[in-house]
């Protein structure tokens, strides 16, 4: 953490660039380790085949999102250090997207390798406690008036998304109902 904080200062970053960095690494460990790699840090990647991961396959996928599970599980609390507030988080699955793109900074990551488990890895960081409801709401309510091609990943997600407002009305409900019987004592 110290050498993060230092690199921080070091490069003029904020939390929000750190927390998108941090989160791009932990995603590249789930793939095999490029051959530039040096030999020492090769144990932290994926170990499987070296052939190319086809998350599109779905034995593929499963292995590739229990990896990173068990990094966010590992690496999770310190990724939550560094997103301040739901704009850091929106950020950081904005620079999901643009990985699952490779574009931008990201173009020869690989990152095209997990864009069909987009949906399955918001609900990881939904799950872990990494990215809040709110802040998936906020994104999902962000990307609604971007054009047809910047909705992708917003059509990925519709699955989760609906699963969440699903969740959300449910425990609205189940408030009411609460307060009802409340009014009745």
């Amino acid at each position: 953490l110290i050498e993060l904080n230092a690199l921080k200062i070091a490069e003029d970053r904020t939390f929000a660039d750190c927390a998108r960095f941090i989160f791009t690494t932990i995603v590249g460990l789930c793939f095999p380790a490029a051959k530039t790699v040096s030999k020492e840090y090769k144990d932290l990647y994926y170990q499987g085949p070296q052939e190319s991961l086809d998350v599109t396959d779905k034995s593929v996928r499963n292995k590739f999102l229990s990896h990173l599970k068990s990094l966010l599980n590992e690496w999770g609390n310190l990724l939550q250090r560094f997103l301040k507030n739901e704009d850091d988080q929106v950020e950081l699955l904005l620079t999901f997207e643009e990985y699952c793109s490779d574009e931008g900074v990201f173009h020869a990551e690989k990152g095209s390798m997990c864009a069909d488990a987009f949906c399955q890895v918001l609900q990881l960081l939904y799950d872990s406690d990494v990215v809040s409801e709110e802040a998936i709401l906020a994104w999902a309510e962000e990307k609604q008036s971007a054009e047809a091609e910047d909705r992708v990943f917003l059509d990925k997600a519709k699955p989760f998304l609906a699963w969440l407002e699903e969740a959300d009305s449910d425990e609205y409900e189940s408030d009411e109902y609460s307060e009802e019987e409340s009014d009745e004592d």
